[in-house]
């Protein structure tokens, strides 16, 4: 039996709700708040809600299927990228076993099937509430550590992803882009280093530690970093800064993920023939980490809307970096860049406003 404390604590935990129909969003936030639940989310965007999964602290997820642009069982697959050992609850009108099976094969933890009764809903959250926090966090945490850190602790690697998903969140708070650029760059950048077959632990660090590239705007003032027209050559001195800021905020660490991201932060705006800056880096000098999320990161911004401009279409970003390479760019990361198009343009799919 739960103590009053406890029943608080369940009752308090932060639930976030994926769901394209707002008729059903609403209804099921209204179940849970008349049941109790005081910390209820409601997103009807999946991407946009997987990136919320990836920077808030969420312990449920309740996740409809057939939604449009980025299907259910695509945000089951990549959450489980991450490994956070979040409960994820479907909720679909979707009864067949098929679809039951492969919901738990992807990490899925409870399955309802619409039109569900309150009292079934209501029963099945705390269930999971009290269970999310034992074996299946535990099992979760030992995979992350599986493949990305065997030498190190449990705990060290989740304090390792949880420092870096939060200054990723607090350098997006002082920027107009979104994090949405921050979740596809990443997966950019983890598309081209598999692509170029580094090591499956390098790729992995790629993917967590590219959101960090832009901390050191964290540095810029805001009468800069905001300013709405083009800077003046002053202005573009201290933010051409914000590199040597990041590669100070995350440098010195003894931790692997964290030297990962200092040096992207450090080095992202290096350039193969030298023009690049803070160091003016040539060539193979400029670390594997910092010539791929240069190309991701100028990817991601010449195709996203900006409010000085409209998306550019694929084939013209491509074919802008094509006429950079042996210039901004490596030769060898612009074909990897090519070859992973596929990869890339279902990542720009899924990941839209």
């Amino acid at each position: 039996m739960l103590t009053q404390s406890g029943d608080n604590q369940i009752l308090s935990s932060s639930i976030l709700v994926v769901d394209d129909n707002p008729d059903s969003l609403e209804i099921t936030q209204e179940i849970l708040r008349r049941n109790g639940f005081t910390t209820v989310s409601v997103e009807h965007n999946a991407a946009r809600a997987l990136s919320r999964v990836i920077t808030d602290e969420f312990r449920v997820v309740l996740l409809d299927l057939l939604m449009p642009k980025m299907h259910g069982f695509v945000f089951l697959e990549e959450l489980r990228k991450y490994q956070l050992g979040i409960s994820v609850c479907i909720i679909t009108a979707m009864h067949d076993q098929e679809t039951c099976m492969r919901a738990f094969d992807l990490g899925a933890t409870e399955f309802i099937t619409k039109p569900f009764k309150e009292k079934e809903l209501v029963a099945r959250l705390r269930k999971l509430l009290v269970s999310n926090s034992n074996q299946k966090i535990l099992a979760a945490k030992a995979q992350f550590f599986e493949e990305i850190a065997s030498d190190r602790t449990l705990e060290l690697e989740q304090a390792q992803s949880e420092i870096i998903r939060r200054l990723s969140r607090a350098s997006e708070f002082r920027d107009n882009e979104t994090g949405l650029h921050v979740v596809r760059m990443s997966h950019y950048s983890q598309a081209v280093a598999a692509t170029l077959q580094l090591p499956k632990r390098t790729v992995n660090l790629i993917l967590h530690a590219a959101p960090m590239h832009d901390v050191g705007k964290i540095g810029i003032p805001d009468g800069i970093l905001l300013k709405p027209g083009p800077l003046d050559e002053a202005e573009w001195l201290i933010m051409k800064t914000h590199p040597t800021i990041g590669g100070t905020i995350l440098g010195g660490s003894s931790i692997r993920l964290i030297q990962t991201a200092a040096e992207i932060a450090l080095t992202h705006h290096e350039r193969w023939d030298g023009s690049g800056y803070p160091a003016g880096l040539r060539g193979q000098e400029i670390p594997i980490t910092g010539q791929i999320i240069a190309i991701a990161d100028v990817f991601d911004a010449l195709t996203s809307v900006r409010p000085y401009k409209k998306a550019w279409s694929f084939e013209d970003a491509l074919a802008f970096l094509k006429t950079q390479t042996g210039k901004h760019f490596s030769p060898e990361v612009v074909t990897a860049f090519e070859q992973a198009l596929p990869e890339i343009t279902e990542t720009y799919r899924q990941f839209q406003e």
